[in-house]
């Protein structure tokens, strides 16, 4: 991207127009390389993206880890050219970033798959649990054709088991062996002794043991793991912010808020001439809202 960025700005592609422009957003230095790496690497470090499973792949966290990491070095320009040029620059070289990044990681990956066939690498892969929740989770991305688990087939726990399943619960431990499982994956609801039995069973024959949390459709809930001293327990409430953390969110808001609307002012500027070209009286639109706590505020709209 830095080799990208330089091409435009020295004229070699695009045109000298282009240049011009380029030169007065990125100016020349404006980013060190080595600043911005050691930047880069902290940030992917922070947002996890060095983390287990497909934590590397995961475009969200790679977006947050390059605008951290942009704003990590620009964040003194803001004092010496001003909030304007610099928004630009930060938006521009978050998303030339996140885009490089995204690219680089698809790229090795398609590359390992083509040098090194997945297939040899795949887990045999065994479902366990109602038949309906089987065929869910192994129908899901999770375990996709990309993916390191090969399905072939399930246990179902109903009585009597479903046509398409290897065999009931109480057989498990000989399908087990019939089918040489290298992983075993919980679906659905298993009573405890039942649950207990099949890791006892998938730990005595080797097998990695995963098993699927109860799927929660609520709207705004998130399910997320969080260890309680030394007790792993799955949160479903959106948590609610305290303290420092409040303050924090007020900074981020009114200083977002402000980037905002420096950003999209000339926009703005054009909207309220057409309003006010197109219709009498004010410009904008006031009115009372209830807000947080029951609260009236003011708001206002074209």
């Amino acid at each position: 991207m830095r080799a990208l960025v330089r091409a435009v700005r020295d004229n070699v592609a695009l045109g000298a127009t282009a240049a011009a422009e380029v030169r007065s957003i990125l100016p020349a230095g404006i980013l060190n390389g080595w600043q911005y790496a050691a930047a880069l690497f902290i940030s992917l470090i922070v947002l996890g993206n060095y983390g287990p499973g497909d934590l590397r792949r995961n475009a969200r966290r790679l977006f947050l880890a390059c605008a951290l990491a942009t704003a990590l070095p620009l964040w003194m320009t803001i004092w010496t050219r001003g909030i304007p040029p610099v928004a630009v620059q930060y938006v521009l070289t978050t998303v030339l970033v996140w885009i490089g990044l995204l690219a680089e990681r698809r790229l090795l990956d398609a590359v390992i798959t083509r040098v090194r066939p997945r297939r040899e690498e795949e887990l045999s892969t065994l479902f366990v649990g109602p038949a309906e929740a089987c065929r869910e989770t192994s129908a899901s991305e999770a375990f996709a054709a990309d993916s390191e688990y090969r399905p072939i087939g399930f246990v179902d726990t109903h009585i009597p088991p479903s046509p398409e399943a290897l065999g009931h619960i109480v057989d498990f431990a000989s399908v087990l062996q019939d089918t040489n499982a290298e992983a075993i994956v919980v679906c659905g609801y298993l009573t405890d002794g039942r649950f207990h039995d099949v890791v006892d069973a998938a730990l005595t024959a080797g097998c990695k043991v995963l098993s699927v949390p109860r799927s929660v459709v609520i709207a705004g809930v998130e399910p997320q793991l969080v260890w309680r001293r030394d007790q792993p327990l799955v949160e479903l409430t959106t948590p609610t912010l305290r303290g420092g953390q409040l303050i924090v969110k007020r900074f981020v808001d009114v200083l977002g808020g402000t980037l905002a609307l420096l950003l999209v002012s000339p926009l703005m500027v054009f909207v309220a001439l057409l309003v006010k070209l197109d219709s009498k009286g004010s410009v904008f639109f006031r009115q009372n809202r209830v807000g947080r706590g029951g609260r009236l505020f003011k708001i206002y709209k074209f």
